[in-house]
């Protein structure tokens, strides 16, 4: 394959990893939940789904043998997703997850308040 062929090869493996990066944050509350193999599992589950994502990749573009520039187009996909669209998702999780907590302390107060006037 020329060097012409490989660069659209290398942006869908990168496209590949930011999926992967998607799955990656999916597992991440588990992975911080629980204890050590647990995120072992889901780290593993991550790989697993990331080779089939290539694989997937890979037969349906009719990408060559594998090459290591397609491995690179992985984790720079990955590096870009956790640089960039992580951060905002991650934001968004600690908006919610801190509005959750201001709802569940306002609701046991209240209930608190109820139980001392009966």
């Amino acid at each position: 394959m020329d060097s012409v062929g490989q660069l659209p090869v290398f942006l869908l493996c990168a496209l590949a990893g930011i999926i992967s990066g998607v799955f990656y944050d999916l597992l991440s509350p588990v992975r911080r939940r629980f204890g050590f193999w647990t995120s072992f599992f889901c780290d593993a589950l991550f790989f697993l789904a990331l080779a089939g994502i290539d694989v997937l990749f890979s037969v349906h573009f009719g990408f060559p043998a594998f090459r290591f520039y397609m491995f690179l187009g992985n984790a720079v996909g990955i590096g870009l997703y956790l640089k960039s669209v992580h951060r905002i998702v991650d934001f968004f999780e600690k908006l919610c997850y801190n509005s959750l907590v201001k709802i569940r302390k306002r609701r046991k107060k209240k209930e608190n308040g109820r139980d001392s006037t009966v």
